[in-house]
């Protein structure tokens, strides 16, 4: 069975505000959430995984319009690297 979670749950746990998410999905179809049959989103884990993800990116400086197109593989790849950086950094400042 797959799990569905509310925008509520999905934005406290990507730290996106429901309005970020719902851009997102609108603007630049970042994701695209199934509806309930009372019409509200529900999102996958997919979906949550991919948002944290690209909040990480966006916070860096990436634009949300340039990596929201990204298929999942490129998607990874980037954020990926951008961990490995991260904790790269983090023991060369300890």
């Amino acid at each position: 069975m797959n799990k569905s979670f509310s925008i509520q749950f999905v934005s406290k746990i990507t730290k996106l505000n429901s309005h970020t998410i719902r851009a997102w999905e609108k603007r630049y179809r970042a994701i695209v959430p199934h509806r309930d049959e009372n019409g509200r989103r529900v999102y996958t884990q997919a979906n949550i995984d991919k948002l944290i993800k690209l909040h990480a990116l966006v916070s860096l400086g990436n634009a949300i319009s340039d990596i929201a197109k990204l298929d999942e593989k490129s998607l990874d790849e980037m954020y990926h690297n951008y961990r490995s950086e991260e904790r790269r950094v983090g023991k060369e400042c300890t």
